[in-house]
């Protein structure tokens, strides 16, 4: 009875653990001997011959509830008949994993299983085969060469996995791995790792964390410069950086995904520095963390299994934050070492210290060819400040100037763009970048040196600015105060020549006249357009006040656009400022004249052309003559309404009359040079055609009228009437202006109501009167002549010739 009980258990505890297989799996009832001699006959006896001691101990093996203590991978007869015989006890040995492998202990989509093969490169350790997922008719291959055909054949004391083929172990090293550019993408890596002549055959037991091309190329899109350091310039520093990194993607030990425990793993790189390899428990995926943490790759291409290790295929470069240059480094790889010596040879080698953070410019090679850099020339190329904009505002450099009262000169970045296509400048010149540096230095390349800044005079030559320059170089001006535009920290709002062109025609003339009257007025607009000790370099929004040279207060504005007015109605070309060597200079559409300064009618006249293109004083005369009459001199230089008509020095030379000023003239010449004046005089009234046809009367008569003639709102010719003749005075206007106060000034190329005048004022000379009174008189006797003979013929002779018929 007892005997029954023990039979009955012993088979519920066989039904148990039958129960307990996973669906799929093959019961065979027979050991593992048993089974492999009955169906894997030819790979039982290659182990039962070439491994005695293994063959002993699967034979030996005591049965357990489980699958047992041994897998075996076992080629099919078939496989090992297509095959070259096993001799070699290694293959055998890499068929064999302790431990019992079905497929649900598999991990997907891969596992490594160490085998019984304790290989040399491993250090004697187990080399690993890889159980992959392959398809659905047959699951799973071994290391990408054998299919598993039946699968999951438990025995009483083992497992084994029918394959169908003769596993190989590796043979090829990691170096062979990374250098196999046909099957893997390390193309990149296997590249730096020969520049620095890393022989990864000399290592054993070794991981590589090998980034692939695109994780490279991911990197130097974020670091131009450091492609071209780490592949191309060949000094100890760059060297030593490709060391670094390299070394930081080998772990001097083999690791298989498969073996990380859940979480945190870490593991020594061959420079002794740690590894933090992480495994997520519900994905699987594996990845290298950095040291705050954070995911620097993942293994996207695993168990890449050599003789001497494994080679895992990651995404990203691990410390990529940590990988960059230094400021050194970045000059020596972007074309810049020239610029580097120039550092190195003067008293700036703090500069690549990187102890503040700036931005440089620096000209490649090629721009600085045949240029010398000094000091104040590699200062002017470094940016206090690393946040540089390019949007038209001033960033000081390192250069300090004691003409800028020891203040830093300036640079000023501009954005230019053209379609979809977007450049920037810094003064003036196309910059490349940026490229910063581990210590968050930029480094734009220029293919240009940047100038040191002029003279005030030099920035206005070189741009439009010949009006004021003309001013600038008045040697009257220059002694009557004019303020020292060289002077420290200056700013100078710069009239442009059409500034100058808005200005009544005649003041501007005027202004340059090197006379002492003149001088004075000039000096004081000028004046009035320098900012004394002040380099203005940014307008503060809203409102602002400037006292100017000439102690007048300007208002500057600007706006929410950036435009920025003087007194609300001049604009400032802040977008093309000139930087000086001891300030700023803006140019403006207007000029500003000083409040209360006037430019009266004589002014106006003294600076005039005769015609647009002449040169001035050509009114020199008809002042002269009105100089002579007190009357009319001091009505025109008296705050009153009146329109003049003044004709130019050569339509007096012109005129049939010649005119006496006092005190040479006698009374009648007086009476009659004020009559001549009168006729260009229009006594309170400031004339402003508003028609084609003007009509006015000049002088105090009420007889005479003069007529103005307009053409598209230019008024463009003057006629005399009812003076001296009833035949009108016509004159061409030349210049039409008016002075500050209002009175309007129109040059005529004639002189009006003199009478008789040359033929280039539209009357005759004296001679050619004469000739004509000549020649009438001869005209004359010969017309009585003829006329003489003709009653001789037709009268006295038929008389004389009948008489004598007669007689």
């Amino acid at each position: 009875m007892k005997g029954l009980v023990i039979v009955v258990l012993c088979l519920a505890l066989i039904c148990t653990v039958s129960a307990m297989r996973v669906p799929g799996e093959v019961d065979t009832h027979q050991t593992l001997a048993d089974f492999l001699k009955g169906n894997y006959s030819l790979f039982a006896q290659a182990l039962e011959a070439k491994l005695p001691n293994v063959w002993k101990e699967i034979v030996n093996a005591p049965p357990t509830n489980q699958a047992g203590e041994f897998t075996i991978f076992a080629p099919t007869n078939d496989a090992i008949n297509h095959s070259a015989p096993i001799t070699q006890t290694e293959v055998l040995e890499y068929h064999i994993v302790r431990g019992d492998l079905v497929q649900q202990n598999l991990d997907h989509p891969w596992t490594t299983v160490f085998t019984l093969y304790n290989a040399t490169g491993l250090n004697n350790h187990s080399q690993v085969l890889t159980v992959a997922v392959d398809n659905a008719t047959h699951p799973y291959r071994i290391n990408g060469q054998h299919r598993i055909v039946n699968p999951d054949l438990v025995c009483t004391n083992g497992v084994v996995q029918g394959i169908d083929g003769i596993l190989s172990f590796p043979e090829v090293g990691v170096a062979d791995i990374v250098a196999d550019t046909k099957h893997y993408n390390f193309g990149t890596l296997n590249a730096l790792l020969k520049r620095v002549n890393k022989t990864l055959a000399t290592y054993t037991d070794i991981t590589i964390l090998a980034p692939n091309d695109a994780a490279f190329v991911s990197l130097f899109n974020q670091q131009p410069l450091l492609k071209n350091y780490l592949s191309n310039v060949n000094t100890p520093n760059s060297y030593k950086l490709l060391d670094s990194i390299l070394n930081g993607h080998l772990v001097e030990q083999a690791f298989y995904p498969t073996d990380l425990k859940n979480g945190s793993n870490v593991f020594n790189t061959v420079s002794k520095e740690q590894v933090n390899v992480t495994r997520n428990p519900a994905t699987g995926v594996v990845s290298v963390r950095g040291a705050n943490g954070a995911i620097e790759a993942n293994l996207v291409q695993p168990n890449l299994i050599a003789a001497n290790g494994v080679v895992h295929g990651i995404d990203a470069i691990l410390g990529a934050s940590a990988v960059g240059l230094d400021l050194r480094q970045t000059l020596e790889s972007a074309n810049a070492t020239t610029f580097l010596a120039a550092i190195n040879t003067t008293t700036l080698g703090y500069l690549l210290l990187e102890e503040e953070a700036h931005t440089f410019f620096v000209p490649t090679n090629e721009a600085l060819n045949g240029h010398a850099l000094n000091v104040s020339n590699i200062l002017y190329h470094v940016a206090n400040q690393t946040d540089f904009a390019f949007t038209s505002t001033f960033v000081p450099s390192l250069l300090r100037l004691t003409s800028l009262s020891n203040h830093s000169q300036q640079l000023i970045g501009t954005t230019h763009r053209n379609g979809n296509a977007t450049s920037y400048q810094v003064n003036g010149i196309t910059v490349a970048g940026p490229f910063r540096t581990l210590k968050n230095t930029y480094v734009y390349l220029i293919n240009d040196v940047i100038p040191l800044p002029g003279s005030f005079a030099t920035a206005l030559k070189a741009n439009n600015f010949s009006d004021l320059l003309g001013l600038l170089g008045q040697k009257q001006i220059n002694t009557k105060g004019l303020y020292d535009i060289n002077a420290p920290s200056t700013t100078v709002f710069a009239p442009t020549t059409e500034a100058f062109n808005k200005l009544p025609p005649g003041v501007t003339g005027y202004l340059t006249l090197d006379n002492t009257e003149s001088a004075a007025i000039a000096q004081s607009v000028l004046n009035n357009h320098i900012i004394p000790d002040n380099a203005i370099y940014r307008f503060a929004p809203d409102a602002s006040t400037y006292r100017t040279a000439h102690n007048v207060t300007i208002n500057v504005n600007r706006n929410v656009k950036g435009q920025v007015t003087i007194n609300r109605d001049i604009n400032v070309n802040t977008a093309s400022p000139l930087l000086t060597q001891n300030g700023i200079a803006y140019g403006i559409d207007g000029v500003i004249v000083p409040p209360g300064l006037e430019f009266s009618t004589v002014n106006i006249l003294n600076g005039l052309p005769a015609e647009n293109h002449d040169a001035y004083g050509n009114y020199s005369t008809f002042i002269r003559h009105a100089r002579s009459i007190p009357s009319i001199w001091e009505y025109l230089n008296g705050n009153n309404n009146y329109t003049i008509f003044p004709p130019t020095n050569a339509a007096f030379a012109s005129a049939t009359e010649s005119f006496e000023d006092f005190p040479n003239a006698t009374a009648a010449q007086i009476e009659r040079l004020t009559a001549i004046l009168n006729n260009h005089i229009v006594y309170g009234s400031n004339v402003v055609p508003e028609t084609n046809s003007t009509i006015v009367h000049p002088g105090h008569s009420a007889n005479a009228t003069l007529e103005l003639l307009t053409h598209n709102g230019n008024t463009y010719e003057v006629i005399l009437k009812g003076v001296n003749s009833t035949n009108a005075d016509t004159a061409n206007v030349v210049v039409n202006t008016y002075s500050t106060r209002g009175q309007r000034i129109y040059g005529i190329n004639r002189v009006l109501g003199v009478g008789v005048q040359s033929s280039k004022s539209h009357g005759l000379s004296t001679l050619e009167w004469i000739l004509i009174g000549v020649g009438g008189a001869v005209l004359g006797l010969i017309i009585l002549l003829i006329v003489a003979g003709a009653a001789y013929y037709l009268l006295v002779r038929p008389g004389r010739d009948g008489y004598r018929q007669i007689n």
